[in-house]
């Protein structure tokens, strides 16, 4: 009669599959559980990730091909959008008085950030959450 490894309390007899399988799925959930867990990001936060990236498009650069820095133009938009959308959220705020805030925020952040080095600036990108709205 064969025996049940796990009734036995003995776990030898598990394959190294199932103990993956097993293993990738408790990571999951895990994972999942973190994302639950988690806070959206500030409207503060999106909106110095939107100066950072508007600062970054901004750096001359001839070696930089133009699609880059569009890119960079786009990806600061889209935190800027999420910054005025949480700025509306949390403040109550109409569209129009959210959209003054977030860019007179971003504008002077975008300053302060125009005085850093592309390596500072990328490394404060680096730590930006995904913007969502």
């Amino acid at each position: 009669m064969p025996l049940n490894p796990v009734a036995d309390g003995n776990l030898r007899g598990i394959s190294k599959a199932t103990c993956l399988c097993l293993s990738v799925i408790g990571l999951s959930l895990a994972a999942a559980r973190g994302q639950a867990d988690t806070k959206p990001a500030s409207w503060q936060t999106l909106a110095r990730c939107a100066a950072a990236y508007r600062a970054n498009a901004q750096i001359p650069d001839p070696s930089r091909p133009h699609g880059m820095k569009m890119q960079m133009s786009d990806v600061s938009k889209d935190y800027e959008a999420a910054a005025e959308a949480a700025f509306q959220r949390t403040r109550n705020v109409s569209a129009s008085r959210s959209h003054d805030a977030v860019f007179a925020y971003v504008t002077k952040r975008t300053e302060a950030f125009a005085k850093q080095s592309r390596t500072q600036i990328e490394h404060f990108m680096d730590s930006c959450p995904q913007p969502s709205n």
